[in-house]
């Protein structure tokens, strides 16, 4: 009658604590926060807990009558502590898929008076431990920039550093048998791993927009900016068996020692411009223009132009609609729009090599490199082409609200592993653009607020969707 959840979770103790400052004049304004959260665990045996703090900054500041500046920064640190043997990503760790799939005749502790192998318990409390901090750094610096009335210029500076470090000790766990024996269950061989990671993101956005209202109805806007993001990242992993001491580092084990990490990189630019024109809100028009490049194509496709138009009509501002007072609002619409898709590894445009092992020769020992892939140097943006036609609606003084949308969405050259024949190619696989993909089909939203009154209110929404998918085309 075991109940593996209740032996082995329990109750924690959390508390956390928040101090916040600002204040300022009317040029300048300023906020200060600073947080605490300290979370106990869940394990009955076997500490596990986890601390965050966290800091954030902001000021705004009106120089002149035509420059804003603004500044905000925030740091989070979370320190996280477990068992090695229940640590790490939970999701993977088979230690909690076990426990909710153990026979409950399986007992706690043995007639010897020991827990048993299968309660985990020795390898919670003396298997070693794991250890996590990660530190995320952010900060934003914005100009606001009006030379003229109606016409502000943009620019924000994002950048965002991660840091984090994992440490793993595995230490050698006993059981015991009938006679009250120990024998090793978990860990034979006691090791140290560590982890560090790092990443740097830049992210520049400068953007101006002008905009007019005559009186005559006719309403303007124009934006014309350029984006780009700069990410980098790097880690390092190292190990080594045999602790021997009751501190365990890597300067305190003495064999097996083994190191690896990497390093990578990607890139976007963008340059962008919209026009947005309407008349009394009656008549709309947008259309927008996108350039943008990304580092993980090829070196004559890394540019692809995703262009938008939009067009609406709201009918209930038409004079032959006013007789009709149960309508609301009536707009019909349709959009048009191109965009693109570049989450994909960063080098699979280029030749790329990998170790495979040791040559000895003539009493040496050499490191062989070789391809590790198909290179494919026409490797291109996916693009998503959609389109929709649809009714916006408000009726019966907004009781009865909701849309009906009509999309058609195909996506063109298509990312994704294609097998070749080997050979003549290296390997049986090519990261290419592949196909063709189309999606049809219609979406319908109403909402209906029954009731409405100062003490109570009743709505209901239905919502309803058709999906057709047909794969065009496939690559040959």
């Amino acid at each position: 009658n075991t109940d593996w959840l209740k032996t082995l979770f329990g109750n924690s103790f959390t508390h956390e604590h928040s101090l916040s400052v600002n204040g300022g004049t009317d040029k300048i304004q300023y906020y200060l926060s600073a947080n605490y959260l300290d979370q106990g665990g869940l394990l009955k045996f076997g500490d596990d807990s986890k601390q965050r703090y966290s800091f954030t900054a902001k000021i705004n500041a009106d120089l002149t009558k035509w420059l804003k500046i603004s500044y905000s920064m925030r740091f989070n640190r979370t320190d996280y502590e477990a068992p090695s043997f229940a640590g790490g990503d939970i999701k993977s760790n088979v230690f909690y898929f076990d426990v909710c799939r153990y026979w409950p005749v399986i007992p706690v502790v043995d007639p010897n008076g020991f827990y048993t192998v299968e309660s985990k318990i020795y390898q919670l409390t003396e298997g070693g431990r794991y250890k996590s901090q990660k530190d995320v750094m952010a900060h934003q610096l914005a100009f606001i920039v009006e030379p003229i009335k109606d016409w502000k210029i943009n620019v924000e500076l994002n950048y965002r550093s991660n840091y984090n470090f994992d440490h793993t000790d595995y230490q050698t766990v006993y059981g015991y048998d009938v006679s009250k024996n120990p024998y090793i269950i978990a860990n034979q061989t006691s090791s140290v791993t560590e982890y560090a990671y790092k990443s740097n993101f830049f992210n520049p956005n400068i953007f101006t927009e002008y905009g007019k209202s005559l009186e005559s109805g006719h309403n303007f806007k124009v934006m014309l900016g350029f984006q780009s993001e700069l990410f980098k990242q790097r880690d390092i992993t190292a190990s080594q068996d045999g602790i021997m001491s009751e501190v365990a580092t890597l300067n305190t084990t003495q064999t097996n020692a083994q190191n690896r990490g990497g390093y990578s990189e990607w890139a976007t630019a963008g340059f962008f411009g919209r026009v947005n024109y309407d008349w009394k809100e009656r008549y709309l028009f947008t259309f927008s223009l996108r350039h943008e490049g990304s580092s993980r194509f090829g070196e004559n496709h890394k540019w692809g132009n995703f262009p938008a138009v939009s067009v609406g009509w709201r009918i209930s501002d038409e004079k032959f609609m006013k007789g009709l007072s149960w309508i609301d609002d009536l707009k019909v619409r349709y959009d048009y729009g191109v965009t693109g898709n570049q989450e994909i590894g960063n080098y699979n445009s280029l030749a790329t090599y990998r170790a495979f092992g040791w040559y000895q020769y003539n009493g040496n020992r050499f490191h062989v490199w070789g391809p590790s892939k198909n290179t494919n140097s026409e490797l291109r943006w996916e693009k998503g082409h959609n389109q929709n036609v649809g009714l916006d609606f408000s009726l019966f003084s907004h009781k009865v609200t909701g849309s009906f949308n009509y999309f058609h969405r195909k996506q063109s050259d298509l990312l994704g592993d294609y097998s070749v024949p080997v050979p003549p190619n290296l390997f049986s696989t090519i990261y290419t653009n592949v196909g063709t993909l189309r999606n049809t089909g219609f979406e319908l939203d109403v909402t209906v607020n029954a009731v409405r009154t100062k003490d109570f209110t009743y709505s209901f929404t239905l919502v309803g969707a058709t999906n057709n998918n047909k794969f065009v085309s496939f690559s040959n």
